[in-house]
């Protein structure tokens, strides 16, 4: 996922995160929205719009969450045909701990 957008909100984020995704909707953003983040599958990753903050990502699992919903919803990866591998925690995802507890603490 790569930055496309500045806010102060997200100061401190890096130009490329790497995050837990689950999903496979989109949207619009609404007009006058900050696009921050995007993927290459998903234009509108973060963004900002006046007062609220929208992450169509999973910034806050952390292993044994994956590892949770994996169980739960084993049928969905089947139907995807997304392998048990592709979920493997990586440890780059500690650093999205501290990013939105930062991030958190600014909206309050």
């Amino acid at each position: 996922m790569f930055k496309v957008g500045e806010h102060p909100l997200f100061y401190d984020f890096p130009k490329s995160l790497k995050v837990f995704q689950w999903h496979g909707d989109t949207f619009d953003l609404p007009a006058g929205a900050v696009r921050i983040y995007s993927s290459e599958k998903y234009e509108n990753q973060a963004f900002v719009y006046r007062k609220a903050v929208g992450l169509q990502f999973h910034i806050e699992v952390d292993k044994s969450m994956v590892e949770e919903w994996a169980r739960l919803y084993w049928n969905e990866l089947e139907e995807e045909g997304i392998k048990e591998e592709a979920l493997a925690w990586k440890e780059e995802y500690r650093i999205n701990f501290t990013l939105l507890s930062n991030l958190l603490k600014r909206l309050i």
